[in-house]
């Protein structure tokens, strides 16, 4: 296992951080071709603001979803203690019983090409890249890119350094699990 690095990015200015194009350019977007970035709730109004019901929320990441930018997908955790349990067996059929109890959650990140809207996606499997991943680099500005885009430091030789992981994403997510699982049954019919 390699090691762990914490990024401290509060108060800092993220967009001339995370965003050196030219690093981007001089690779090719290697993150961008290996898998689509991660969805923070906090990328989405609705969820970062209490005033909206659950069946509003449910209404516009459907709405979102069908837009065919972002997919769902899972990662094994233990969300309700904050902690990582390593490789857990995710069962075929997901059910609502085993994401609340905290093995596992669901979690929006951008597509990739040829994907459906609910993946699972497996460490050994090859993608074609996300989906807005354009010859001259991401399709969307700076601002607009999920979580997981914006904070992404670019390195020369293509292994840049994430502080937005997926089991961060993962455990932001864990309080949407009722309407992610709606969603899920939704899309994987």
């Amino acid at each position: 296992m390699g090691d762990v690095n914490f990024i401290i990015v509060e108060g800092l200015n993220k967009e001339k951080i995370f965003s050196d194009s030219t690093i981007c350019r001089k690779c090719g977007g290697i993150c961008c071709k290996n898998c689509g970035c991660t969805f923070s709730p906090n990328d989405f109004y609705v969820l970062r603001h209490q005033n909206f019901s659950e069946e509003e929320r449910y209404r516009y990441l459907k709405h979102f979803l069908k837009r065919g930018y972002a997919c769902i997908s899972i990662k094994t955790i233990n969300a309700s203690k904050g902690s990582i349990f390593g490789d857990v067996y995710v069962p075929r059929h997901i059910t609502l019983e085993y994401l609340l109890s905290g093995e596992a959650a669901l979690y929006l990140r951008m597509r990739n090409k040829g994907e459906k809207i609910v993946k699972v996606i497996r460490l050994d499997e090859k993608t074609n890249g996300c989906v807005c991943l354009g010859k001259n680099g991401c399709k969307f500005p700076f601002s607009r890119r999920p979580r997981g885009g914006r904070e992404l430091i670019p390195n020369v030789v293509g292994n840049c350094a994430v502080a937005y992981p997926e089991i961060l994403a993962a455990i932001e997510w864990y309080p949407y699990q009722k309407i992610l699982y709606k969603l899920y049954l939704e899309f994987n019919k």
